[in-house]
């Protein structure tokens, strides 16, 4: 699927996703989370951030305009087993029609 050529991972929370930024009202929520079926500084990834506060309005009318064209993420990555300590990772995903449902192959939620 685009998301796992993208290396995006069951868990992964969504902090920006190309211009767009995840509003949160909690410092301890990072963004969406990734939910499959089947260390760039933010800043760089993009010069022009807006807030987004939902899949619906913000991220799916990007995907479905990018169609083979490069977003850029950045996402939230646990990486300790008790989910004590994340990182930042600078993902590229391409967004496609390919042989599952959808555009990307993941359910954000």
């Amino acid at each position: 699927s685009p998301a796992s050529a993208a290396g995006l991972r069951s868990g992964d929370q969504i902090i920006a996703f190309g211009s767009l930024q995840r509003f949160t009202k909690s410092a301890d929520r990072f963004g969406f989370q990734i939910d499959y079926h089947g260390s760039n500084e933010l800043s760089n990834v993009a010069s022009n951030i807006f807030m987004f506060d939902s899949i619906t309005n913000s991220i799916s009318p990007m995907v479905r305009a990018s169609i083979g064209a490069e977003i850029d993420l950045v996402v939230a990555r646990e990486t300790s087993v008790d989910g004590e300590q994340r990182t930042q990772q600078q993902l590229t995903l391409i967004p496609a029609r390919w042989d599952g449902s959808g555009l990307i192959g993941c359910v954000l939620k």
